[in-house]
């Protein structure tokens, strides 16, 4: 099916220069439904907080006038007179509303700088209850609530929050999605499979680490032959008493010490003797002022290792919460455009942005 959209953003009707705000003309939206003559589905998008309620029934007879299917959703602010473009569809399921981008807002429509003798006011004051009673029955019809409580609704000026939208069947409420994640920060923007393969990159990482520096220390003797003791973490907790996975025997150690195994346990260690005592002792302490700095190369390990294994954790999280985030932003106030004064018209416009 060939879609084309129709962008309603800005003051609908508004002047240009006004309050430095972005207008929607009638003649705009002419332009894009002329350049959109070979569609068969218009998909209007709407930001928008107002404006003049007849060029808005203009735009809407336009609209219909194309006899092409109609979805309408919002790319931020849906308000006052706008509120009546986006309820154009009949079925709730082509009104589409995403909270996220912006409020939705329906009010009694006002005039703006009117001024005359009384005469005057009370004739601007029929036109106002003329179009209150038609905004009523336009949405009356479009949501199928009654009259009564579209009419509270409009008094209220209030903005619908997002049970309100959808259970009144203003709109279909739109769900968040992974892309909402795009909006924590842009500069670190990441989808699905890019916090899955750094996440596999960490555990790849940390199991390296925790390779390289095991929990169970592991000690050569004189021949190179390794004893593990899986029980202690430092070579000063190596005592008798302490399980080891070396096979039963006599041990002799660099230091001299001879480690006597039996059954599983280091039962016994006996100290060096003879003429090369006192140089062993010298390369005891040699060994000892090594294990010392290779026990600090392994703390600083550890502590990386546990940053690596926090961050693996964050990005869990993240990747865990991403289809439930979503994030309301107020929107910034936005001026009240006003007419150029040669003569009053009547505007639907929300007075808050």
């Amino acid at each position: 099916m060939n879609t084309k959209i129709i962008n309603i953003i800005g003051v609908i009707g508004g002047e240009l220069g006004i309050d430095g705000d972005q207008v929607c003309s009638y003649s705009d939206v002419l332009m894009q439904l002329n350049e959109a003559k070979d569609a068969d589905l218009l998909e209007i998008h709407i930001n928008s907080i107002g404006g003049y309620c007849y060029i808005a029934d203009n735009i809407i007879k336009a609209i219909q006038n194309t006899k092409k299917q109609i979805i309408t959703r919002n790319t931020g602010d849906v308000a006052s007179a706008a509120t009546r473009i986006f309820t154009i569809p009949s079925n709730i399921a082509n009104r589409i509303f995403n909270p996220a981008l912006g409020v939705f807002l329906v009010h009694n429509p006002w005039s703006e700088n009117v001024s005359g003798d009384a005469d005057t006011m009370a004739e601007q004051a029929k036109i106002l209850k003329g179009l209150e009673s038609d905004y009523e029955k336009w949405y009356s019809e479009k949501i199928g609530a009654d009259k009564e409580i579209i009419s509270e609704l409009m008094a209220q000026d209030t903005p619908l929050t997002t049970e309100q939208i959808e259970r009144f069947g203003f709109a279909t409420i739109e769900k968040p999605k992974f892309q909402a994640f795009a909006k924590i920060q842009k500069s670190n923007k990441m989808n699905e499979k890019e916090i899955n393969e750094k996440l596999s990159l960490l555990d790849k990482a940390i199991a390296k680490m925790q390779k390289l520096f095991p929990k169970a220390i592991m000690l050569a003797d004189a021949t190179g032959a390794e004893l593990e003791f899986p029980d202690a973490n430092t070579p000063e907790e190596v005592v008798p008493g302490v399980k080891t996975s070396a096979a039963d025997g006599y041990y002799v150690m660099p230091s001299g010490e001879t480690y006597v195994i039996a059954g599983g346990i280091l039962t016994e260690i006996i100290a060096a003797e003879g003429d090369d005592m006192e140089a062993l002792k010298a390369e005891n302490e040699s060994l000892k002022s090594e294990l010392e700095a290779l026990k600090a190369e392994k703390a600083t390990a550890e502590t990386q290792i546990a940053e690596f294994a926090k961050m693996g954790d964050e990005l869990k999280d993240l990747k865990t919460s991403l289809a439930a985030f979503s994030k309301y932003k107020a929107p910034n106030p936005t001026p009240t455009p006003k007419p150029d004064g040669k003569q009053s018209r009547v505007a639907a416009k929300s007075k808050r942005k």
